[in-house]
């Protein structure tokens, strides 16, 4: 029996969020120790006294001090189910926090999983996994000082461990979600890029199917959630290399490779769902694929070797651009094309051509009259001057022709125009919890782009002719 990641986030949501132990979390506490009466953990007269959150605890971790840690097989899968099935209640897990279970999943990894030979039916290691990544779930109840207090041995334990858990036949998906959820908190930042976590998880990725590789009876909420999970972890890995300063150690050549970029626009394609709630979440998932193409090439070593690595990769963000109706998505797609062109001459100017023909002007230029979001505005128009340089045509006057009457059918100088009249019109200042105002720095910079975005359109009007 083993808990999967989504019935134990829904059963800690739906939990009580601390207080005073409820009869439920009272039987759940009692469980626990039955568990590991049963295979005589602790040894008789080790930790005596009424049941208690402290006391379990202190059992647990008696059981693994380096100094007498003599566990055998029945004993290590009971420990571990014992913490895994602590962590699922939240106030139980708030309590074992506070007083101080956490380095004892370190402990248990370093002395039971680490120097192991890894084996796929270790039911241990996977609730070993589901208790950090519950753990990291209380991010306002303790988690990030608990963190903070490990030692640097225990955090290269926990990452070490992660990266061979994600293996394909042992623990991929357990591992990615705890370290998915661990990446958040600048500690365990370090050893997750030193144990080079991320290049198993891309290793990993294939295992994943999107909806348009599986068949319709196959489509649905789990499914679903082990895509957007996916996304989560790579794009959060992402992160922790930008917020460390260590971009040069990103494993340029993987993060490049054609089967990664393909799956995330696998991901991409979504499917035609017949669940209304389902279409709603497979649209949200597109717009995360694109999010996580984003964080891929803003990277320039990688854009240089993705794109010309997958020359499908942008005509299939150019389709998905005219196949939604989501502000959201063609926002998200806008930042993806304009990333691509950002180095330059990557794409040839008769693909830049080709990519015009899915009419990208036209459907990214309905966001200016939709959104009223000013950060989907100034994606959109900064993409629209970035896709619409005439540099990037290289002087080639057929392509540009192409892509002038494009802009001329669809009005779209006249639209900017419009637009530059009195850009401040055309956004709402956010209510709280959205972002803060844009600053006057945030507002020049749409300026700038609604500049550069007319000033483009008129060059390559210019250069055509009549």
């Amino acid at each position: 029996r083993r808990y999967p990641f989504a019935p134990a986030v829904l059963r800690i949501a739906s939990l009580l969020h601390g207080g005073p132990m409820s009869s439920k979390a009272q039987k759940q506490l009692e469980k626990c120790r039955a568990q590991l009466a049963d295979v005589g953990i602790p040894k008789s007269g080790e930790v005596s006294g009424p049941l208690t959150v402290s006391v379990l605890v202190k059992t647990l971790l008696s059981a693994v001090d380096p100094a007498h840690a003599t566990m055998v097989d029945d004993q290590i899968n009971a420990w571990a189910r014992c913490v895994s099935d602590l962590t699922l209640d939240r106030t139980l897990a708030v309590e074992a926090l506070k007083v101080g279970l956490l380095p004892a999943l370190p402990r248990f990894l370093e002395l039971y999983k680490n120097n192991r030979q890894p084996v796929t039916n270790d039911v241990a290691w996977s609730d070993a996994l589901i208790a950090l990544h519950n753990f990291a779930l209380l991010d306002d109840k303790g988690f990030p000082e608990a963190l903070a207090k490990l030692a640097p041995i225990d955090l290269k334990a926990i990452a070490t461990n992660l990266a061979r858990a994600l293996k394909p036949g042992l623990y991929p998906a357990d591992a990615r979600d705890a370290m998915a959820r661990l990446a958040v908190y600048e500690p365990m930042m370090i050893p997750l890029i030193e144990s080079d976590v991320l290049t198993r998880l891309i290793d990993y990725v294939p295992v994943v199917k999107p909806f348009n590789r599986l068949p319709p009876g196959q489509w649905g909420p789990e499914a679903l959630r082990e895509i957007n999970n996916t996304l989560f972890a790579i794009d959060q890995l992402l992160f922790c290399y930008t917020k460390m300063g260590r971009e040069d150690d990103l494993p340029v050549d993987v993060l490049a490779c054609q089967p990664l970029t393909s799956w995330v626009c696998d991901v991409l394609h979504g499917a035609n769902a017949h669940d209304r709630d389902l279409r709603l979440d497979v649209e949200q998932a597109r717009v995360s694929a694109l999010e996580c193409l984003t964080s891929l090439l803003i990277n320039a070593a990688v854009c240089r070797k993705a794109v010309p690595c997958n020359r499908s990769m942008l005509f299939r963000v150019a389709s998905a651009i005219t196949s939604s109706q989501s502000i959201a998505l063609l926002s998200a797609a806008a930042q993806v094309l304009a990333q691509a062109l950002s180095e330059g001459d990557l794409v040839p100017p008769s693909e830049l051509a080709s990519l015009h023909t899915y009419d990208l002007v036209r459907h990214l230029s309905h966001v200016l009259d939709q959104s009223r979001d000013f950060r989907d505005l100034l994606n959109v128009v900064a993409a629209l001057q970035n896709i619409l340089d005439p540099a990037h045509f290289m002087g080639n006057v057929g392509a540009m022709r192409k892509v002038a009457e494009r802009l001329v059918a669809c009005g779209f100088e006249e639209c900017m125009v419009a637009f530059m009249a009195d850009p401040r019109a055309r956004f709402d200042s956010p209510k709280p919890p959205a972002p803060p105002c844009p600053t006057e720095e945030d507002y020049e910079s749409l300026v700038e782009a609604g500049k550069g975005a007319l000033e483009n359109t008129r060059a390559i009007l210019k250069d055509v002719g009549p």
